[in-house]
């Protein structure tokens, strides 16, 4: 199976008080009753965005590592494909080889259900 890494444990636990909190909310941007109003941001990773992210030889999380990139570094790419639940994209190295790296994570049909990137 798939371990997620325990120095990232807290992010999970962000995001799923963050939904927890949104339950019979769902889908909805701002909800407002009596006086009360809340709003709910477009992606629960935004705040996340700043964590580094792994570039490796192969498109698995266990594949060995080739860097770790830092908030603002850009990484042009030429393809991507969504498999074991994230959707990754692929960067042609300088030697004509290839590195991956996760981008989000893909439900089983291959929708995008979260962005761990900019993409411009």
């Amino acid at each position: 199976g798939k371990e997620f890494p325990q120095e990232l444990d807290y992010i999970v636990l962000e995001v799923c008080v963050r939904r927890y909190n949104r339950l019979k909310n769902e889908g909805m941007a701002s909800y407002s009753q009596e006086g009360e109003s809340i709003t709910f941001k477009s992606d629960d990773f935004d705040d996340f965005l700043s964590e580094s992210i792994n570039l490796r030889w192969g498109a698995k999380t266990d594949s060995d590592l080739i860097a770790t990139l830092n908030p603002g570094d850009v990484v042009k790419y030429d393809a991507f494909s969504k498999h074991d639940g994230y959707v990754w994209l692929r960067q042609v190295r300088d030697n004509g080889q290839f590195g991956y790296l996760a981008s989000g994570e893909c439900d089983n049909s291959g929708k995008r259900i979260s962005s761990w990137s900019k993409f411009e």
